[in-house]
């Protein structure tokens, strides 16, 4: 308590001299006198005046850091529905044709790992590609798999490219979802959650296989000629 009393004494003893100062200054002596030669009207209007400037002064800072934090929010959001609306169109404009059975869920995992590393990403920056469970609004005998691929700190470059990539392994390979949000530690770089599944594609089993030939109607096989038999002499 003691050396919050002496704290105390401090900072009124140190307001005292600053006030000290301000009250023997040529500026507010000046400044007085012209205020005493104002009418009422007029000394009020600059009260009135002088405290409108000092709160001016001291809300100016907390809304500029709101204003500049609204903007920066406005910009985020459009960055993410402009990524969102790049792969709507990707995959909308995807030829399925042909399509082939994506690679065994061990098999995607590795390829995608190789994929981040080729893509020169530090480890802290890869978080995790786990298996996951599929989408609840899919039919779950057309899928064969999900994965969850978690990344942090990437650019909007990044965010499209391993996006990309990821779809490009297997045209059986569909983007369900991808949750983008600003970095705690950056905000000019986002943390983000792809959501991947692979389609179930039934297998073609070659025509013909282990079936006979049926002869066609204009190479039908002619019967064979009973032999003849031998005349007995």
């Amino acid at each position: 308590m003691a050396l919050i009393d002496d704290l105390k004494e401090r900072l009124k003893a140190g307001a005292e001299r600053a006030l000290d100062r301000v009250t023997e200054s040529a500026a507010f002596n000046q400044l007085k006198d012209r205020y005493q030669n104002f009418s009422p009207l007029m000394q009020k209007l600059f009260i009135g005046g002088t405290i409108f400037v000092v709160l001016a002064l001291l809300l100016s800072v907390p809304m500029t850091s709101f204003l500049g934090s609204t903007d920066d929010v406005g910009k985020f959001e459009e960055q993410r529905d402009l990524i969102r609306d790049m792969f709507k169109l990707q995959q909308d404009t995807q030829n399925t044709a042909g399509l082939v059975p994506a690679p065994a869920m061990d098999a995607l995992i590795l390829r995608i790992n190789s994929d981040l590393k080729n893509a020169q990403l530090l480890p802290e920056q890869i978080k995790g590609v786990t298996t996951d469970a599929p989408p609840a609004n899919l039919p779950k005998e057309h899928i064969d798999g999900a994965l969850r691929v978690a990344l942090g700190k990437l650019n909007l470059r990044q965010v499209v490219d391993i996006g990309y990539q990821i779809t490009a392994i297997s045209p059986a390979l569909k983007m369900t979802d991808m949750s983008i949000e600003a970095n705690l530690q950056d905000g000019h770089y986002f943390d983000v959650v792809y959501k991947v599944v692979s389609l179930k594609v039934p297998s073609v089993l070659p025509m013909g296989g282990g079936e006979e030939e049926t002869p066609s109607k204009g190479n039908k096989k002619s019967p064979a000629k009973p032999k003849a038999k031998a005349i007995d002499e």
